[in-house]
């Protein structure tokens, strides 16, 4: 979710309702990132999803924390097996 700046500076999680095909937020409130903390790729208007089946949609996420000198994190998703890695850089 992108509130009209880049980087992103919200997120919202939503769930696939099978029974419909349709995201549903369910309710969920829109979530801010912290003080200092961007995401600077994939860029705006990225979603991961984690199906049913153990699988996802391969993702990679840089996260930085603009209060500390060279603080990045990469969060890999891995599609066949919806694994998650998380290294430091990016």
């Amino acid at each position: 979710v992108n509130s009209g700046v880049t980087p992103p500076d919200t997120f919202k999680l939503y769930f696939l309702n099978t029974t419909t095909g349709t995201w549903d937020d369910a309710g969920r409130a829109t979530g801010l990132l912290g003080d200092g903390i961007t995401i600077t790729s994939p860029g705006a208007g990225f979603t991961t999803a984690f199906y049913p089946n153990g699988a996802a949609s391969a993702t990679s996420i840089c996260i930085e924390n603009t209060n500390k000198d060279n603080d990045r994190m990469k969060i890999t998703v891995k599609s066949a097996t919806g694994m998650i890695q998380v290294v430091t850089g990016c």
